[in-house]
């Protein structure tokens, strides 16, 4: 019996013992304010992160919009809001030979390189459609007349058709706008002593014919009202008869192509 209670005293000696010394030496709990230290620390940092987020998100959806309200304003200086244009133009005529009776000898007259202006006042029909009224002049001459030899001289061919157009707007979501038209229309032949060198007579006629042309080009806005424009067209004119300078040698020419490549500018006028 007293051995049992001398250990059951040694017993609760080592337990008291034990529990002084971790009193003592181990960690303690962390204090309170330490703690909400840390989660106002981790809170802060995490609203960092959201708010530099929310920045990165605010600025590419600013520069999306930037971009796309730029492109509204190129299409919208493209077609919408303008009432009608000028277009003037400046180039160079690449004309194909084509046959020529004169007095009753046939043959062939392949008249060199020309060069040309235009202009043309239009309007905007519908969403990628324009009309327009188009005058060219274009300006050639001297060349080859088989089988009579080298020709000098001048011959103006001034072109007066109406044009429809349908446009490609702002292609890709550039500021470019392909297109492609055709026209309809007279074209007027004005011959300034053209003739064969040295010969016994010149042309000095002129003689109006019907005119055809297809177009193919593009637009580069350089701002919402004005456009860069380089085209291609070829035109076709009809056959036309003149009579030469001596009054009496009638001359047959027949129906001709001939390709032009301008550069100019198009004003768009009222609206906006």
């Amino acid at each position: 019996m007293h051995q049992r209670s001398t250990e059951s005293g040694i017993a609760n000696i080592v337990k008291f013992a034990w529990q002084f010394n971790t009193l003592l030496f181990c960690e303690s709990p962390e204090p309170e304010d330490r703690i909400w230290n840390k989660r106002r620390h981790e809170a802060r940092r995490k609203m960092k992160f959201k708010t530099l987020a929310a920045a990165a998100i605010a600025g590419a959806m600013m520069t999306a919009g930037g971009s796309a309200a730029q492109a509204a304003d190129y299409n919208a200086g493209t077609m919408a809001g303008w009432d009608w244009y000028v277009e003037i133009l400046a180039g160079a005529g690449v004309p194909i030979g084509h046959d020529a009776t004169v007095g009753g000898t046939p043959g062939e007259y392949t008249p060199d390189n020309g060069f040309g202006l235009a202009g043309a006042v239009g309007t905007y029909l519908r969403d990628n459609v324009r009309g327009e009224l188009w005058v060219s002049w274009f300006r050639g001459g001297d060349g080859t007349m088989t089988p009579f030899g080298p020709h000098s001289g001048n011959v103006n061919a001034i072109d007066i058709l109406g044009n429809v157009y349908y446009e490609f707007q702002n292609w890709g979501g550039s500021q470019f706008t392909p297109w492609v038209g055709a026209g309809l229309g007279i074209v007027i032949f004005d011959y300034d002593g053209l003739g064969l060198t040295g010969g016994a007579f010149t042309l000095e006629d002129s003689d109006v014919a019907f005119a055809g042309a297809l177009h193919a080009g593009f637009d580069y806005a350089v701002s919402d009202r004005v456009d860069f424009t380089g085209r291609y067209s070829m035109a076709i004119h009809g056959s036309h008869d003149i009579v030469a300078s001596n009054g009496v040698t009638p001359i047959s020419v027949d129906s001709s192509v001939e390709h032009a490549f301008m550069v100019g500018l198009r004003m768009k006028m009222g609206g906006n």
